[in-house]
């Protein structure tokens, strides 16, 4: 396939100042990069090196300054020319490298491309970026083996590239890399610069020198100010003009590092000397000064094995990369893919990485265990008034379980999921309604198939009532779990703070246990109201009804006070089925409690979504 290369770009940053929580992080840096060049931004930690990429990446407000692209102001379509890979490589550690690429492709690149076009530049980046062999390989996470830490960083740089991005952000590409793997990799970035005509923004906190000599330009941070601007093969020759002389073979990024924090005294003396100079040159960068830089000559070439590793990428079966020119032509469109695509790949995304989780073997183990433990302890109880209690606790001890084992799975995963989403949404990949809704439809059938297996093998163990009386107590439970699950996700996306969120579950949970009326018969009469407050309340009344609304009366005659107090009370002969309800303080009609639990799942759904979108957008993500 022909290559369809990118026009030349300048991307520029003049004076950028930005302050979180009223301190100054960067103060009036400036700097520029054109089609085919790398500007490697280095520094100490803190110099404000990911900030720079966030304010000129539109996700770190910018109190002063301006950010340029081909002299054009910055907007929202033009941003969209621009890849952001963050250091942190976030991903469905269930999907595999092939999937994640799939689904970044399909809902990013534009929907009049065809599917076999998307799929075949897949291939195209997988083999650019030497990624064949772990196409099938999942992400992996802290107990699963997947992808290592530089198949996951060139993951990320291929999710970007998919795009077909004119400028790419790379922040700490090679951080947690080892030095053979990190120079592999900006081996690459280098090489896609150069043959697709791409300017590439690294920030990079300790280079080898075979990777400081790549570099194009270099910008050095310290302290938030701009201590060099200019050629990367320069830098030293400013220093040296000023008495700061690196060794002879010795790394010059190391040298430069050391330099730039080694006192506040040398700091001083650096920041002065860069503004004397810079101001003394005639060629200017729009509002900041920058060394002439067009009179060096190159003093480093790359090295030979930097040649011969670029010549093996550069052959003919890669030159397909850049077949798709969408990133080229600006589109006024927010998203590049319709609700429905998005929905449809979130919810297929979304199921494959969930029933990892919710039928893992050791989940589906524990519950098996479980199950056949109840069983045993219930096995065919005697149907009489003997037993009431023992049913009771059959029916109160599963709704109980499967709205805790729910609450607790959302809380515990949502975290997670919700920094990946926000990451997403902050690139524009897609709508916030297609995310929830996709979560809840892909999610619904999982958090159901395990209730329903351990209803039936205890149901029918237990001898519980009929078949009739089986579906519908299947059916309460699933749709008690999916309860569960809904005040999962409000609390997950509302509380920040995972510990909070998982107390505040934890306590909301025992509530409602305390409030289901199993446990207390006799509310104190201020707090009857107070059991309408239990989201288990509602499933326990309604099969308690299914199982006990038609019990023969029980005589008076045949039981004992203890287990029946209203015998003998106003000359009460008989047990009723309506006082042995009203015992657990069900006092309404089946269809009431069934449907408050309907409409309370439906509602404890859309809450979430809303306190899910209130939270991105304290975050200026939405």
């Amino acid at each position: 396939m022909d290559i369809e290369t990118s026009e030349d770009y300048k991307l520029s940053f003049q004076d950028l100042s930005v302050f979180i929580n009223k301190t100054q992080i960067l103060h009036n840096v400036c700097g520029d990069v054109h089609s085919k060049e790398v500007l490697a931004v280095m520094g100490p930690s803190g110099s404000g090196k990911t900030t720079m990429l966030n304010a000129i990446a539109g996700r770190e407000a910018v109190k002063l300054g301006e950010i340029t692209i081909n002299d054009q102001r910055i907007n929202k379509q033009l941003r969209r020319k621009m890849g952001y890979v963050l250091q942190q490589d976030l991903f469905y550690s269930n999907l595999t490298l092939w999937e994640t690429l799939y689904f970044t492709a399909m809902l990013h690149i534009p929907e009049k491309v065809s599917k076999p076009d998307k799929l075949r530049r897949i291939d195209a980046i997988i083999e650019t970026l030497d990624l064949e062999k772990c196409r099938k390989t999942i992400i992996g996470a802290q107990f699963t083996h997947g992808l290592s830490g530089g198949e996951k960083k060139r993951l990320s740089i291929a999710c970007e590239l998919l795009t077909n991005p004119d400028i790419m952000l790379l922040d700490e590409p090679t951080s947690g890399l080892d030095s053979s793997t990190a120079y592999s990799l900006m081996v690459q970035v280098k090489r896609y610069a150069e043959m697709y005509n791409k300017a590439v923004i690294v920030t990079i906190h300790q280079p080898s020198s075979q990777i400081f000599h790549m570099f194009n330009t270099l910008l050095l941070l310290a302290d938030g100010h701009v201590s060099y601007f200019g050629k990367a093969e320069k830098a030293l020759d400013f220093f040296e003009e000023i008495n700061f002389v690196c060794e002879p073979h010795f790394n010059p990024a190391d040298f430069l590092l050391e330099l730039v924090k080694k006192d506040e005294e040398t700091l001083e003396i650096i920041l002065e000397n860069w503004k004397a100079k810079s101001s003394s040159n005639n060629k200017k960068l729009s509002n900041c000064n920058s060394l002439d830089l067009d009179n060096f000559e190159p003093v480093h070439e790359p090295s030979d094995i930097t040649l011969q590793y670029i010549k093996i990428l550069d052959s003919d079966e890669n030159k397909d990369i850049d077949k798709f020119s969408n990133g080229n032509q600006l589109s006024d469109v927010r998203w590049q893919s319709s609700f429905w695509t998005q929905l449809k790949m979130l919810t297929w995304r979304n199921f494959k990485q969930s029933r990892s989780r919710i039928l893992s073997k050791y989940v589906v183990g524990s519950n098996i265990v479980i199950a056949f433990a109840m069983a045993i302890l219930w096995f065919q109880m005697e149907r009489s008034y003997k037993t009431i209690r023992d049913r009771m606790g059959w029916s109160f001890f599963i709704i109980v379980y499967w709205g805790f084992s729910p609450i607790m799975d959302a809380v515990i995963s949502f975290p997670l999921e919700k920094t990946i989403m926000l990451k997403e949404r902050a690139a524009g990949s897609y709508r916030l309604s297609a995310y929830y809704l996709a979560k809840t439809i892909s999610e619904i059938p999982l958090i159901a198939l395990l209730p329903f297996i351990f209803v039936t093998i205890t149901y029918w163990a237990a001898g519980m009532k009929g078949v009739v009386e089986y579906i519908a107590t299947m059916l309460l439970i699933s749709l008690s779990a999916i309860n569960s699950q809904g005040f999962g996700f409000v609390l997950g996306a509302g509380i920040l703070n995972f510990e909070l969120a998982l107390t505040s579950s934890t306590t909301f949970m025992l509530l409602s246990l305390t409030l289901g009326g199993f446990y207390i018969q006799r509310f104190p009469s201020w707090l009857v109201w107070s059991r309408y407050l239990s989201l288990l309340h509602y499933p326990f009344a309604a099969i308690s009804i299914l199982e006990f609304a038609d019990t023969p009366q029980i005589p008076c005659a045949n039981a004992t006070v203890t287990q029946f107090p209203q015998c003998g009370k106003n000359g009460t002969d008989f047990v009723t089925p309506k006082m042995i309800l009203e015992d657990v303080q069900v006092t309404l009609p089946i269809y009431c409690y069934i449907c408050t639990l309907i409409i309370m799942t439906i509602l404890v759904r859309i809450l979430g979504y809303f306190v899910l979108r209130l939270k991105t957008r304290q975050k200026h993500l939405s």
